[in-house]
């Protein structure tokens, strides 16, 4: 489908009725922008709770342990800010 819209004065664009009927857009539906270059933009529906259910989904197939990547983030986080501290005192 290819349809011609309209910015506003406010930047704002419409979306014609019938796409969002087909997309099921209402209030509050939230899309993601995507500048590709050029004169070229994208807009994709954005479903949070699809998006969600497709990491869980992998998580689950591939047994990915979600409690020990939190406990590697930590470790490395607390690495980097002991790196931090040791830089800030031998500066001073």
């Amino acid at each position: 489908m290819v349809e011609v819209v309209v910015v506003d004065e406010k930047g704002r664009v419409v979306i014609p009725r019938g796409v969002r009927e087909r997309l099921g857009l209402s209030k509050g539906s939230r899309l993601l922008l995507v500048e590709l270059g050029g004169d070229t933009i994208v807009l994709r529906k954005l479903d949070v709770k699809k998006v969600l259910e497709t990491i869980a989904r992998e998580v689950r197939r591939n047994g990915i342990d979600l409690e020990e990547i939190e406990r590697e983030v930590e470790e490395e986080a607390d690495e980097i800010a002991a790196d931090k501290i040791e830089e800030v005192l031998a500066g001073h």
